[in-house]
């Protein structure tokens, strides 16, 4: 059973929210639904406190700043899926582009900053 505490701060921010699932760990608790038309996940800890938030989407719900800036550094490349992260108060981008031979995966923050962590060819 998931704690009362954990479950109402939820529906207070995500009324809204469809295809709930709820998993209980030792420390915390994370729940997986859709929000506007985004898959997401929130790990709460066992008082209610939001300890991080993931969602997963395309290029279209990327902050316009960071597509701009991604789009100018990686002009031949099309995103292929992103996953947003935001723990202790960081917000970072995992962004996985593509081009006919290559993935690339490139992790931006808030302000713009890029880096390219993993270079797979394709096979």
């Amino acid at each position: 059973k998931i704690n009362e505490k954990v479950i109402e701060a939820f529906q207070k921010s995500f009324k809204h929210a469809k295809n709930v699932s709820w998993h209980e760990y030792q420390n915390f608790y994370e729940v997986k639904f859709l929000h506007n038309s985004v898959d997401s996940r929130i790990t709460y800890d066992t008082n209610g406190n939001i300890l991080r938030t993931i969602r997963y989407y395309g290029e279209e719900q990327l902050p316009l700043f960071v597509k701009a800036k991604l789009q100018n550094r990686f002009k031949d490349k099309k995103v292929f899926g992103v996953t947003e992260l935001a723990v202790d108060g960081a917000l970072d981008y995992y962004i996985v582009l593509e081009d006919a031979t290559k993935w690339i995966h490139v992790k931006c923050d808030a302000v713009g900053n890029m880096s390219v962590f993993k270079k797979y060819n394709k096979a």
